[in-house]
């Protein structure tokens, strides 16, 4: 299997699950964390005094940082959803076209001024619920 080139991944929102995604514009750099609850499921039985667990309840996060752009419609639907509280609907393309979609609460959007140029954003977001493979 070749390396994927990590320029092609891509984020997109849309308004629904099944609708119409969009690139969030900016992006430079996503990172995804896929994580798992560890149960103990140990038992006095297990006497070689080892503990045993499962996989419990998973979550997966995303984070991404980009270029801040005024004007950016998709940008403004993940910071109003932020704001209002609400969700929003993201695509994650770590090739460009195969990835996972899902419905997102937007955990955190952070605007900073960079002194020596440049406006970014970031954005920390939890997928509630389970992802659907694209």
């Amino acid at each position: 299997m070749a390396p994927t080139a990590g320029y092609l991944a891509k984020i997109k929102r849309a308004a629904t699950l099944a609708g119409a995604y969009t690139n969030v514009a900016g992006v430079e750099d996503v990172t995804v964390t896929r994580n798992g609850e560890k149960v103990e499921t140990s038992a006095y039985a297990d006497n070689d005094g080892y503990r045993r667990f499962m996989l419990g309840i998973k979550t997966i996060e995303i984070s991404a940082d980009s270029s801040y752009l005024v004007a950016d419609t998709e940008q403004d639907a993940i910071r109003a959803a932020h704001t209002g509280s609400g969700t929003t609907f993201l695509q994650v393309l770590h090739d460009g076209t195969n990835g996972f979609k899902g419905e997102f609460v937007i955990d955190s959007f952070d605007i900073k001024p960079d002194l020596s140029g440049k406006v970014k954003f970031s954005f920390k977001a939890s997928l509630t619920g389970g992802p659907t493979v694209v």
